[in-house]
């Protein structure tokens, strides 16, 4: 029964492939194509039809062209240029601040000016001492260094020699602002510093007698310890002081924490035992 149904589906089959070759009361695959590219929206391609799309218009022609021509950049380029665009934070100016002007300018090729204090300013100067003079705003009437010589007295630009002997550093600021005014600076302003003081000296019994550079807080026991120390003849009771200031009236005997001052010289007496 299988066999005749399969025979039967065969003629059928050859029956119509037939009808379609021959053309009778079937539709050809020309008709076909003819009928269904009549119908708006199909086009043939070859033994297949496609559905036509419809033209884009006028703009979206160029939307398409531009989109063509520039290609979306990666996210990469983007964020890398973000990076590069960031600008810096900028620093913030005080405008707080005052304009420096000539008289309170540092000077540049002046000599370092140290802070000073009541004792400095009222310190004596004498020969070898060795002074810093500055005029602000003013280097050409500055002095980096200079030494007060034998006869007590500095040259100065403009002014010439000045005895500065037996005056303090606060006198001699006065003294050269004075100067500067008679025809050279309308307000000169001064400072004067000790660079380095002069000499003190130890004599008598000691290991190294001679003149030794001061510093702050000399004391005669340190001054004979500066000069080697007592020898073994050295009376310790015999020690006395000779102030420069006053050289007639010498300190003796003398406390060995007694404070020393640029100038003045220590004598260490001989023992009788």
């Amino acid at each position: 029964m299988a066999i005749i149904d399969n025979i039967f589906r065969s003629l059928v089959l050859l029956f119509f492939s037939t009808a379609i070759t021959l053309g009778g009361g079937g539709f050809s695959h020309a008709d076909s194509a003819k009928s269904l590219s009549g119908k708006s929206g199909y086009e043939s391609d070859g033994d297949i039809f496609i559905e036509a799309q419809p033209a884009p218009a006028k703009s979206e022609k160029k939307i398409l062209k531009k989109a063509k021509k520039k290609p979306a950049k990666s996210r990469n380029k983007s964020f890398s240029s973000k990076r590069k665009t960031q600008k810096k934070p900028q620093k913030k100016i005080n405008h707080s601040k005052k304009p420096v002007n000539s008289d309170n300018a540092p000077e540049q090729n002046g000599a370092e000016h140290t802070a000073k204090t009541e004792n400095d300013l009222d310190y004596t100067i004498g020969p070898g001492d060795l002074l810093s003079i500055r005029t602000f705003g003013e280097p050409d009437l500055s002095i980096r260094e200079v030494r007060v010589g034998g006869n007590g007295k500095i040259s100065f630009p403009l002014v010439g020699e000045i005895t500065i002997k037996g005056l303090s550093l606060r006198k001699l600021e006065e003294t050269i602002k004075a100067l500067l005014r008679d025809g050279y600076l309308k307000k000169p302003k001064v400072s004067v510093s000790i660079l380095q003081y002069r000499m003190f000296y130890v004599h008598g019994e000691v290991i190294k007698a001679g003149g030794y550079n001061y510093v702050d807080g000399l004391t005669v026991e340190k001054g004979i310890a500066l000069a080697g120390g007592f020898t073994e003849r050295a009376s310790k009771s015999k020690v006395r002081l000779v102030r420069e200031s006053d050289p007639d009236h010498p300190i003796n005997p003398v406390d060995l924490k007694k404070k020393v001052k640029p100038g003045d010289i220590i004598i260490v007496g001989e023992s009788l035992f």
